[in-house]
Order: structure tokens, then sequence, then C-alpha cells
């Protein structure tokens, strides 16, 4: 509801859009069309397209803020012929990608010579997160809007390496350099299953579901590893 007037969603997007000016300066409705409609959106002047694509994603989210107002500002501001091609041509197969529900043609869709490069400077350990879940079989990895998430693209049968693999990457970037506790074999699904008991009241709260499949053990500092997992959980059952 809005002002005492009931509005369907797709209504409710320009309004939206124009908010975001407080956050990042200009008025897009990048983050709101999706928010509020759900699928992949692709939005014009004339209105928003919806498309319910049937992927696998995986969402790697490091313990750190990127403003988005930072983030937009980082894009360059201008591009060469060759990049505006190139985008075009990455943009166009990322949609046919959502279209098809086809993981290949939406990894390939997310390379990006532009913004990407840009915002991924500001991810603490982008490029390592990137690398072990192309290696595990992701299809395609970017920076999740103006960061600080990672998104990766899989398949269905390559969704939980590919997870394992951006925590490992993600780890690389966690563990502080003190006097920890030494690094150990260390049950990925009991800290699971511990930081759940931990967030039980507020995953209740949030009317959420986490669903757990079968882990395997990391040498790592267990304490910090049990940070990391919660970092994670609670940032998205926010």
């Amino acid at each position: 509801e809005l002002c005492g007037r009931w509005l369907p969603r797709t209504e409710l997007v320009s309004g939206a859009a124009e908010g975001e000016v407080a956050a990042s300066g200009e008025v897009h409705a990048d983050n709101v069309a999706p928010a509020l409609l759900g699928g992949f959106t692709i939005t014009r002047p004339d209105g928003t397209t919806v498309v319910e694509p049937d992927l696998s994603l995986v969402v790697c989210l490091p313990e750190e803020a990127v403003p988005t107002r930072a983030a937009r500002e980082a894009v360059p501001e201008s591009l060469s012929v060759s990049d505006h091609v190139e985008t075009v041509r990455n943009a166009a197969t990322l949609t046919v990608g959502m279209c098809r529900s086809a993981p290949a043609l939406v990894g390939r869709g997310l390379d990006d010579p532009v913004v990407t490069p840009a915002r991924a400077a500001l991810v603490t350990g982008y490029e390592t997160v990137r690398e072990r879940a192309l290696a595990a079989g992701a299809t395609g990895v970017t920076v999740s809007g103006s960061g600080p998430g990672v998104l990766a693209v899989a398949r269905s049968e390559t969704q939980s390496a590919v997870a394992q693999a951006m925590i490992d990457g993600l780890l690389e970037y966690s563990r502080v350099d003190t006097d920890g506790d030494p690094m150990e074999p260390t049950p990925v699904g009991e800290v699971v299953s511990d930081v759940r008991d931990d967030l039980a009241v507020r995953i209740d709260d949030a009317d959420a579901t986490l669903t757990v499949d079968s882990l395997p053990t990391l040498v790592a500092d267990p304490n910090q590893l049990r940070m990391l997992l919660q970092n994670l959980i609670a940032n998205a059952i926010k």
C-alpha cells in the first residue's frame, strides 16, 4: 500500500526507482524491479519485462560493505567502441540464456569488460573466489549488483561443489593474521549445525528455511570458520 492506494507491483517499480536516488545518486530500477517482480527483469521507460528462468545459482557474501554510490562511481564514464560491442553481445547472450534457462549461455553472458573489473577491485578476494568457482564447474561468475556479493551460475549437479569452492576461496581472505587457533580438520556440517542453533530465533523470525547438503571436512581454524558461516547465513536472512 502506498499513500492509502493499492497499486500493482509493476506500477510500484517506477516510484521505487526514484527512491534509489538516496542510495546511489540516480534513478534506476536495477534493484527494485527484480525485488518487486522476481525473476530476470529488463526495465525500459515504457515498462518492465520479466522472465522467470530455472537456474542454479550460488552467492558468496564477504563480510564487508560496498556502498552502492561508491560502486556506481567506480564505473568508467566512457568506453571504447570494442568494449561497447562486446558488452552488447554479452548482454544479448545473457538474455537468451535467461529465456532458455541455459546455464552455459548465462555464464558466457556474464563476461563484462567494463563494469565488473571496476567493481571487482572493491571486493576483497574476488579473483580467488572467481577462479575457485570456475574450476569447480561454474559457467560464469560476476559481482552481484554493486557488491560485495559474488554470484556464480552453476548446473544443478555442480551447485554444491561451486558453493564449497567459493567458501574455500573466501576463507583465504577471512583468516586474520594473528595468533588464532591452529588449523585442523573441521567438519563443516557440524559447524553449520552449531551456527543454525545460534541463529534459530532469527531464522524463525524471518520465516526462513536453511537447507544443508552433505558438506566436507576442511583444514581450517574452527572458530574463524564458524564466524564466517555465521556472518554469511545472518546476512542471507536479513
